[in-house]
């Protein structure tokens, strides 16, 4: 009979092996967190960049949802890495982490209001981390000469792979566009999931207290995974479609410029979870689209969100097109009330969530607190149409697949030519990207 830490090791193994790796990490996450399907393996997917060594890669995931929604839950995916855990920060605290070098992710349990502090910015990919000037009090040596009192010495600060979590609509521009936004469900489908998930597990503590059974299927999947986390290497993989890849996110708003590197990211980390199973060219794993599509199905609602605005605030605005609101149209305290009824919210819900699109220069807003009153500067429906949909534009996956495989294979074929790789091996590549 094998131990139980070599059953954990074969299964992982098998879970790298297997033709769906993310399927099978899926079926683990299940045993430790209710719903939430498609973000937590977005999270389990991006966290995959604490373990690659290019600062450039290094993600930054922010949880936003409001006060138990299980934002706390989802964060502990981070703990099936190396993971530094704090639950609040100073404003110089960062600067003085002797030890961030040796983890992997760093796990923020609270942003507060860090979004503000510049150092905590400076981690992401888009700085590659940042140097600060310490001074300190100097030693006097055993020497006839005199020391001066103070000596000043440079300290990098590494980027680093962080989650956090937040309650607050209103994000730091900066810190917003460096993150990915994981807004969290608040359905009354994922509070059932929430309310059988626990019912199971305390069925399964039961069998547990009996002696029926050795471990729970939370634990069992939490080691196995965190075995799978240890087991993948970091890897560099071929792109060959990145042309219409980054075509698929809208244009016409400048702050999706940064969101372009976290779409390539995003397919690098699941080709690297991938890397037995794609093509190779000289070792090097090949993402084809078909892989690709799949890590964009999951992340597309979080591609939606920071390109628009979450969906908590796009309901108030198809409430509100429904309703006929026009440009010009005044929303005053009386019909915040009238508003938060049909959305099941306090009208404090709804000021905020007008505030916010007040702060994205869609509304016009006069007066403070329960007295503010909100214009529309567009209407609700202009609004709607400028947020570019990712959702949409993957309703069509055999016209994308297409043509990511056309890229494909002009893209190899050139990279094949200028390596003198030969005509048998060259057609062996590109039959992976049939037209």
């Amino acid at each position: 009979m094998s131990s139980p830490d070599s059953a954990v090791q074969a299964e992982a193994e098998k879970i790298l092996n297997s033709t769906q790796p993310l399927v099978e990490v899926k079926k683990h996450l299940d045993n430790i967190i209710a719903g939430e399907d498609e973000n937590k393996q977005l999270i389990f997917l991006l966290l995959l960049s604490g373990k690659v060594p290019d600062p450039k890669r290094k993600q930054m995931i922010l949880l936003k949802g409001p006060a138990g929604t299980g934002k706390t839950t989802l964060m502990n995916i981070a703990d099936l890495f190396k993971t530094k855990t704090i639950a609040r920060l100073s404003e110089t605290a960062l600067d003085y982490i002797e030890d961030l070098e040796s983890y992997e992710v760093l796990k923020l349990q609270e942003l507060a209001h860090m979004d503000y502090d510049r150092p905590l910015k400076f981690v992401s990919a888009d700085d590659g981390g940042y140097n600060i000037e310490i001074t300190v009090p100097s030693r006097q040596e055993v020497t006839d000469a005199p020391a001066p009192p103070f000596k000043t010495f440079t300290r990098h600060i590494p980027a680093i792979t962080l989650i956090t979590s937040t309650t607050r609509l209103t994000i730091e521009p900066q810190f917003r566009r460096r993150n990915w936004t994981v807004v969290l469900d608040e359905s009354k489908e994922q509070t059932e999931k929430i309310r059988a998930w626990k019912v199971a597990r305390a069925r399964e503590r039961d069998r547990l207290n009996q002696g029926l059974i050795r471990e729970t299927n939370y634990i069992k999947s939490k080691r196995i995974l965190k075995a799978l986390v240890e087991m993948i290497e970091p890897c560099e993989v071929i792109i060959p479609f990145k042309n219409f890849l980054t075509q698929l996110l809208p244009s016409d708003r400048v702050e999706v410029r940064g969101h372009y590197d976290k779409l390539l990211t995003l397919v690098h980390l699941h080709g690297v979870l991938l890397q037995k199973q794609l093509p190779k060219l000289n070792e090097r794993p090949i993402l084809t689209p078909d892989r690709a599509l799949e890590a964009l199905d999951i992340a597309k609602e979080a591609f939606d969100t920071m390109s628009s605005t979450e969906r908590r605030v796009t309901a108030l605005l198809n409430v509100l097109d429904e309703m006929g609101v026009g440009e010009s149209r005044m929303i005053d305290k009386s019909e915040r009330v009238k508003l938060g009824k049909v959305i099941h919210k306090s009208p404090r819900t709804v000021l905020t969530y007008l505030n916010f699109l007040e702060d994205e220069g869609y509304l016009e807003g006069v007066g403070g607190r329960g007295g503010k009153v909100h214009t529309f500067l567009t209407s609700p429906k202009e609004i709607l149409k400028r947020f570019g949909s990712l959702s949409s534009k993957l309703k069509d996956k055999d016209l994308l697949k297409s043509a990511f495989q056309i890229e494909s294979r002009t893209y190899l074929t050139e990279l094949c030519d200028e390596m003198e790789i030969g005509e048998e091996e060259k057609e062996k590549l590109l039959n992976n990207f049939p037209i």
